[in-house]
């Protein structure tokens, strides 16, 4: 009995070794690695009670990351340890609390890809125009409480006695049975949120490329030569003077348009209001409604690269955008694909290399060069431009800084500085776009030209402008708000009568579609019925 007993006792004293030994590196871990995501639940979705479990459950995970740490018998190796999380921690809560209560998600891969895709100038500039003074007060001020009680307790020695280790422990299984009984909000916390996120980063590798789709076509005697995709940056749709914006900011595309030429929509939404999201639905089958059938294996997904490639067409990417770093992997991943691929915007890979800032109009040039590699039957080439990326005013030349602070003084000063480089870069975005199209005007040449996504440039608020903020529906609703359009050559348009049919029908009568369902699109466009047993014909934008 009495062996019991003493056995007892050392796994009581084991189980209390966080609280008793290292209870202030417990608090710290659990205030800064877990409370953001207790934050998300009362700040921006107002579930309180979710919330609570969800601050249970982030107790119980401290607890547990406390008692590995504290099974490093060296106690230096354990202090070294111990102040590495504690510091990662710190920086993590920052960055989240601003995401949070600025934007509303929290920081992710996405968010360092928006900060640091094109170089690190660009991040600087965008931190300090979208980092209020009251985040950064909070921040210095609650830091310094906390290097305040961390020195009070080296000297104070604060711990929990041993007269509250019972106490202390039932509440600690009383934690683990609400954990149990309320096991769904586990995938609100933080080691979920890290799992979607890697999964996510991944999710380019992950498309089920050793499936071969199976694709069934309609009956048509041939798929269209060139099918193009012009992919935007930061185009809010009411920027543009085909949406009846007051300021002509797309000349070009609206002389196309008058012409027959070019097609507007103004009923497209982009999945999500940044660029990785945004990017890894609009380009593959794979979508936010599927992350479940993902899981369980129930779908193949195949990137738009994929499909093409099945289907005969020759892939190029031609991008404006950062090469490979760890900033842009999926997007890397996605184009290196193709059969071949142009990364433009070269940013150092080795230490001493100069970042290059190229304007779009860069990737008209290469394709020039490249152009007798294009004149082959059945040929998808996307081009990934910079377009409208913050900082507006370095995405075009001054020759077309058309646009002047003087033309917004509607507006409140500090707008129309912003305002102006803002619609200076969507005019320079309507030439690049219109020299794209030159391009491929003499050939059978199908153009879609799509934004990832939009900004929410003051609309929301008088001092915000960037893109929309997740945790405020109507900034959200700005920020996903995208132009399309759609270019079909003379030689297109007289070869496939039928479906400019359908492109006119539709235009004439709006109905709200998501970019999310792009690789449908191309694929009714060059005949395809079904992918998979799949019907195509939906989804796609003409139906």
């Amino acid at each position: 009995m009495e062996k019991y007993k003493c056995l007892l006792s050392d796994v009581i004293k084991f189980l209390f070794r966080p609280f008793r030994e290292h209870f202030l590196f417990c608090v710290f871990f659990f205030i800064l690695a877990t409370s953001p995501y207790v934050l998300v639940q009362i700040f921006i979705h107002g579930y309180y009670l979710n919330a609570f479990l969800l601050s249970v459950h982030c107790f119980v995970l401290s607890y547990i990351v406390t008692l590995l740490i504290s099974l490093i018998n060296n106690s230096r190796i354990r202090l070294l340890i111990q102040s590495i999380v504690i510091i990662i921690s710190a920086l993590d809560f920052a960055l989240n609390f601003y995401c949070i209560f600025q934007l509303g998600y929290y920081f992710d891969s996405s968010m360092v890809l928006l900060m640091l895709n094109t170089n690190q100038d660009e991040a600087m500039d965008f931190m300090s125009v979208l980092l209020p003074k009251w985040i950064i007060a909070f921040l210095v001020c609650f830091y310094s409480l906390l290097v305040l009680f961390a020195f009070l307790s080296h000297n104070h020695n604060f711990k929990i006695g041993n007269k509250l280790a019972l106490p202390s422990l039932l509440l600690l299984l009383l934690s683990l049975l609400c954990n149990i009984y309320s096991w769904n909000v586990w995938k609100d916390g933080p080691i979920m949120a890290r799992i979607v996120e890697f999964c996510n980063n991944n999710y380019s590798c992950s498309l089920n490329s050793t499936h071969r789709p199976i694709i069934a076509f309609k009956e048509r005697v041939k798929c269209p030569d060139n099918i193009i995709l012009v992919i935007g940056e930061s185009f809010a749709r009411n920027h543009s003077s085909i949406y009846n914006y007051n300021k002509l900011t797309n000349p070009c595309l609206s002389a196309l348009k008058a012409g027959g030429l070019l097609f507007a929509f103004d009923d497209v939404d982009a999945p999500a209001p940044r660029t990785i999201e945004a990017i890894r639905y609009m380009m593959s089958t794979y979508s936010k409604s599927d992350e479940k059938r993902k899981m369980l294996g129930q779908k193949n997904f195949y990137s738009i690269i994929n499909l093409m490639q099945e289907c005969g067409y020759k892939c190029y990417w031609f991008s404006n955008q950062g090469s490979l770093s760890k900033w842009n992997r999926e997007i890397f991943s996605l184009a290196s694909t193709c059969n071949e691929k142009w990364f433009l915007q070269r940013e150092g890979e080795e230490k001493n290399e100069k970042i290059h800032k190229n304007y779009d109009m860069i990737l008209v040039d290469t394709s020039k060069i490249a152009f007798d590699r294009l004149k082959s039957n059945h040929n998808f080439v996307i081009y990934h431009l910079i377009g409208s990326h913050f900082d507006y005013s370095k995405r075009y030349p001054q020759s077309f800084a058309f646009f002047q602070e003087k033309d917004y003084m509607d507006n409140p000063e500090h707008q129309r500085s912003i305002l102006s480089t803002y619609d200076n870069s969507i005019l320079y975005n309507d030439k690049v776009i219109e020299q794209i199209i030159n391009l491929f005007s003499d050939y059978e040449t199908f153009l879609v030209y799509i934004s990832d996504h939009g900004q929410d440039m003051f609309r929301s608020s008088p001092d915000y402008f960037a893109h929309g903020k997740s945790n405020i529906p109507q900034s959200y609703s700005f920020g996903v708000e995208i132009p399309m359009f759609i270019y079909a050559s003379p030689l297109f348009q007289k070869r496939y009568p039928d479906l400019m049919q359908r492109i006119k029908n539709r235009q004439d009568h709006p109905k709200h579609w998501n970019s999310d369902d792009l690789p449908y699109l191309i694929m009714d466009v060059i005949g395809a019925k079904e992918i998979d047993g799949e019907e195509i014909h939906s989804k796609s934008v003409l139906d």
